[in-house]
């Protein structure tokens, strides 16, 4: 379905990737950087044993964590969002850019949002988005999903622990009127 230039794409319920799915996508995910930013930060001590190995898996993280969770986890490509079979999209139902990857991901590393806060948001979210994906304009579906209908854009405001978030949203559409 192709989504008009001023309507965003609505998925059903069904078709959002939940809590244990999710779940499932931190875990291998986490997995795979750490054992790869380690591996790569042994493999440098091995050449190089003279150097400050702090910094050395910082920046094997930093360099792994960039690659494999903004580049590669924008074409739904990582080992966590396969094995999910999930895929990451915009409001308008289109593969994220990189720069909104990166802000993603900045959002958890940097603050102001904790995963665990991320994740409890989830769970009573009506569009089945973390606090984070709703900040970017990301959703995270099936693999297969396609979008139920199209559906107007919208800003929503929300409260959180006092304070105000304001976000976009797909609306979802209204039931069409029975035909006379």
């Amino acid at each position: 379905m192709d989504v008009a230039e001023d309507d965003g794409a609505y998925f059903e319920r069904g078709d959002r990737a939940g809590f244990f799915r999710r779940l499932l996508i931190l875990l291998i995910d986490g997995t795979v950087v750490a054992v790869a930013a380690n591996a790569w930060a042994a493999g440098y001590a091995l050449l190089f044993p003279e150097s400050d190995q702090d910094s050395v898996v910082g920046a094997a993280f930093l360099v792994i964590g960039f690659a494999y969770l903004v580049v590669l986890e924008s074409y739904s490509v990582t080992l966590g969002f396969l094995l999910a079979r999930v895929r990451i999209v915009t409001l308008k139902g289109k593969r994220p850019s990189i720069l909104r990857m990166t802000l993603r991901l900045l959002l958890w590393v940097m603050g102001p949002i904790h995963p665990v806060i991320d994740f409890l948001w989830l769970g009573g979210d009506d569009q089945g988005q973390t606090l984070r994906d709703k900040l970017v304009g990301t959703l995270v579906v099936r693999r297969k999903a396609e979008p139920a209908a199209q559906g107007p854009i919208r800003l929503k405001w929300y409260t959180l622990l006092g304070q105000w978030y304001v976000f976009f949203e797909v609306e979802r559409p209204s039931a069409a009127p029975p035909a006379s």
